[in-house]
């Protein structure tokens, strides 16, 4: 979760070019307004990927995870 969504999901895109889904969200002990960004990488690309949410993000809340598989397209070419 970040509050700088627009700067982040823009970075994002231009490093991977491919998408990033932005969902509204509200922070359950804050009850503030959120935004989840959400997008799907190698695990090559995972350090730089890192690197440039830190970067645009310090406080950004990040998980994780492994994906198993995608369908659909995967790149924006």
């Amino acid at each position: 979760m970040t509050e700088k969504f627009e700067e982040l999901s823009e970075a994002l895109i231009r490093l991977h070019v491919r998408g990033v889904t932005i969902t509204d969200a509200e922070g359950a002990y804050t009850h503030k307004p959120k935004k989840v960004l959400t997008t799907v990488i190698t695990k090559f690309e995972l350090s730089e990927t890192k690197h440039t949410i830190r970067t645009v993000d310090p406080k950004a809340f990040v998980n994780i995870t492994q994906t198993m598989e995608v369908m659909g397209r995967f790149r924006k070419d």
